[in-house]
């Protein structure tokens, strides 16, 4: 079986207006569970909050911690400085936690669902 999500030149061929977009993805999201069980793919049912497993959450408690004891004088004020805080997070860091989601995962499914080290 090929892959999921056609590639723009599949979209292309099939699709004549450039407004069906969501069609296109209703489409490939009604084909993805035939194309996972093709593929061998095991998916795993995860808790409805699971932080051990989001990298997002450990993104933002690391902006969040950053921005402990500021003031700002406005919404936009605070927007602007939480962008600043993003735009120097470390590639790096970026980086180690998408590579640390074997390891998550694995330590998720080893406490079955309960909390872990991340």
């Amino acid at each position: 079986m090929g892959h999921p999500i056609p590639s723009k030149e599949e979209k292309a061929h099939r699709t004549p207006h450039a407004n069906r977009g969501h069609r296109v993805q209703n489409g490939t999201r009604a084909r993805l569970p035939g194309w996972f069980a093709a593929s061998r793919v095991k998916l795993i049912n995860p808790p409805p909050y699971s932080p051990d497993i989001n990298v997002i959450e450990h993104l933002w408690s690391l902006v969040k911690s950053r921005l402990k004891g500021k003031k700002f004088d406005s919404k936009a004020a605070l927007w602007v400085h939480i962008q600043r805080l993003w735009a120097t997070i470390p590639q790096s860091l970026l980086k180690n936690l998408v590579d640390s989601m074997p390891n998550r995962l694995n330590e998720v499914i080893k406490a079955k669902g309960g909390p872990t080290k991340y």
